[in-house]
């Protein structure tokens, strides 16, 4: 295989995997969403620390897959591998990715702020919220 080829391969199938992993976790999130609409117990909040630990993963794995095909892109250019006209399969795959978050983005903001039967199970919920917001890994 010429190397062109690699290097296209590559920048196309890390978004395509980055496709699946958005898509499976944000499916795994809307079921929970679905089968949880108030968080009423412990178990709950087991779940749901379960489940946001997952979209945490998977969002680091996003990152990766998503800035390997930009650096590979420059580096075939500045290599003479790729042309210019190549940006197309960054653009491509891109869209398609914002499309899948965008479908998910709802899902997110319903489980981030799902109702709780009582102030500590709230409490809860707006400490696993925060941590998902603001910290890569889980830290319960």
């Amino acid at each position: 295989m010429d190397p062109r080829t690699i290097y296209v391969f590559f920048m196309v199938a890390l978004p395509a995997i980055g496709v699946l992993n958005a898509f499976w976790f944000g499916t795994e999130l809307k079921k929970f969403v679905a089968s949880t609409p108030i968080l009423a117990s412990s178990r709950d909040i087991e779940e749901f620390k379960t489940t946001v630990a997952h979209q945490m993963y998977a969002a680091l794995a996003q990152i990766a897959l998503l800035a390997t095909p930009p650096i590979l892109y420059f580096a075939g250019l500045f290599t003479g591998v790729l042309r210019p006209s190549d940006f197309v399969f960054i653009l491509v795959p891109s869209v398609l990715i914002i499309a899948v978050a965008a479908i998910y983005r709802g899902e997110e903001a319903r489980a981030k702020t799902l109702p709780a039967t009582d102030p500590e199970l709230e409490r809860q919920r707006d400490a696993i919220v925060r941590t998902w917001m603001r910290k890569p890994w889980p830290d319960w």
